[in-house]
């Protein structure tokens, strides 16, 4: 399921307990649905900015490999690869 269906259902079924009664003790599921949702928001709103900064380190690291030869090239070019190998699982995670 992706996370802003989850986000919607979780909202949904907050709107949809939120007149229950509560007793103390108990467990207050409109609360708890719309803590969740939130919080599920921002992580989500965080890997964004994760993998628009990923983005910019990609391409830095790749014009300054330009700039070099021989062994400073290839470690620059290694982690570029690194980078979009972390871009790639970030944009998995974004995707489910």
């Amino acid at each position: 399921m992706k996370t802003v269906d989850m986000i919607r259902e979780l909202r949904r079924e907050a709107e949809k307990h939120k007149s229950d009664k509560v007793f103390t003790g108990q467990t207050n599921i409109s609360v708890m649905c719309a803590d969740v949702a939130d919080k599920l928001e921002e992580n989500l709103k965080a890997l964004i900015k994760v993998n628009d900064n990923i983005d910019d380190l990609i391409d830095v690291a790749h014009e300054t490999s330009l700039k070099f030869e021989g062994e400073s090239k290839a470690r620059l070019e290694g982690r570029v690869s690194a980078f979009w190998e972390v871009k790639s699982m970030i944009e998995n995670l974004l995707a489910d």
